[in-house]
């Protein structure tokens, strides 16, 4: 029992690894995004180059979360909105190392700053490409 306890720990520390390995940049809609590793488990993906006019600056974090023994993305994504705050929710997802996918709920409508319940919308798949360079 214990090699076999022993054999599953190290097959999830390979796959945290090869998660790991997958840091860098992407493309994220013509934004360039990056991954950025805060840990063993814990990442945040920011803008490093956004797309004219989408209203965010250089470094503002787009995804925060964890990732799992079983390679399973955690993580609260943000949706922005001109003279309003982000509005966050939740995604799930697993990475590759040239393509990924996050998806979740995402807001709906909005009352003025805030949002209003939660649907499959053009926020709820957020997809990345690596970036050669």
């Amino acid at each position: 029992m214990r090699i076999f306890a022993a054999a599953l720990a190290l097959i999830a520390l390979a796959g945290i690894a090869i998660a790991q390995e997958t840091g860098g940049r992407f493309d994220h809609n013509g934004s360039i995004v990056e991954v950025n590793w805060n840990g063993e488990h814990d990442f945040s993906i920011n803008y490093i180059r956004p797309k004219p006019g989408i209203g965010v600056e250089y470094n503002t974090i787009l995804v925060d979360g964890w990732i799992g023994v079983d390679d399973q993305i955690n993580a609260t994504a943000r949706v922005f909105k001109s003279g309003c705050n982000p509005a966050t929710y939740e995604v799930t997802g697993t990475f590759d190392d040239n393509y990924f996918e996050l998806s979740g709920l995402a807001p709906a409508r909005w009352n003025g700053c805030t949002p209003v319940g939660r649907e499959w919308n053009e926020h709820s798949t957020l997809t990345f490409r690596r970036v050669r360079n």
